[in-house]
């Protein structure tokens, strides 16, 4: 009966609609959905990022993700009305969910256009998303008519657009921007994604918002980090569309930055689940 349930809450999931990755601990650096945002914060930086959704529960959700970024300046000459700097980097995701294996492989590139003293990106991330579902499957299906074919490989191509300067971003992107009808892939996802540094003393209150819009409906998460001094140490809290309780830490030692993230589960799965774990590691040289 147990297991039941928990298929069929999964079911979503894995079989109406293909969602994208999720990992709250975005904001930092770059934003994996919108290609716009590499190379905009960091001179040069690289993450990992490992997240168990939903723990203790079987086929459900398990992350990964690593990417790098980098940004270099582009002006023809001193009196050039075309510059600026270019930026991007690469992106790796893989997940299973239930008896759905996936890997998402992206090459964003983009454009920081100068407006006083914030900057304007423009970018894309063409790659590539496959799907693998014979893992856990049944074979034949129970139900001839159930489709099987959202296996395989298929072209993915991003966009999006990001504003920002040294204390503020504000990003809105799509991912599937080609939206390939094969099977269950290739629903588009729309992102708006924001946060602003408050000084407060010596500290900062570093105030985070994201909303989610796809053919599924409507999400969003909150996450408020007061970073103490300049940066070394952080904590946050938020809540998300889920009713989960966000809780986040993070530690910088030199240009290295950890961060940790539990996410306390208030809804319907909270009688077979606490939450989700997810840790990131940084590598972050910052703009001068």
């Amino acid at each position: 009966m147990k297991k039941f349930l928990i298929f069929f809450l999964l079911l979503p999931i894995v079989g109406n609609s293909q969602q994208d990755p999720y990992f709250v601990s975005e904001g930092f650096g770059a934003l994996w959905n919108n290609p716009a945002s590499f190379g905009a914060k960091y001179k040069l930086a690289a993450n990992t990022v490992g997240r168990l959704h939903w723990l203790g529960i079987d086929g459900a959700p398990r992350s990964f993700m690593a990417n790098a970024e980098a940004n270099f300046d582009f002006q023809v000459s001193q009196q050039a009305l075309i510059r600026g700097k270019l930026g991007g980097g690469i992106v790796f995701v893989a997940e299973r969910i239930g008896g759905r294996d996936e890997i998402i492989f992206q090459v964003p590139i983009n454009y920081h256009i100068p407006i006083k003293e914030t900057y304007l990106s423009l970018g894309i991330a063409p790659g590539f998303r496959n799907t693998n579902l014979s893992n856990g499957l049944p074979s034949p299906p129970i139900n001839p008519n159930t489709p099987v074919n959202g296996a395989g490989t298929i072209f993915k191509l991003d966009a999006g657009a990001y504003w920002y300067s040294n204390r503020f971003h504000l990003g809105l992107s799509s991912t599937q921007v080609t939206r390939p009808h094969k099977g269950n892939q290739g629903v588009r996802h729309y992102y708006l994604h924001g946060g602003y540094r408050f000084k407060i003393g010596e500290h900062y209150l570093f105030p985070q918002v994201q909303f989610l819009a796809n053919s599924s409906g409507l999400g969003f998460y909150n996450l408020n980090y007061f970073q103490f001094k300049n940066d070394i140490f952080s904590v946050g809290l938020g809540v998300s569309a889920g009713r989960d309780i966000l809780f986040a830490a993070t530690y910088r030692y030199k240009s290295f930055k950890i961060a940790y993230n539990f996410d306390l589960n208030t809804g319907p799965l909270s009688s077979y689940t606490v939450g989700s774990h997810e840790f990131r590691l940084s590598y972050q040289l910052p703009n001068k």
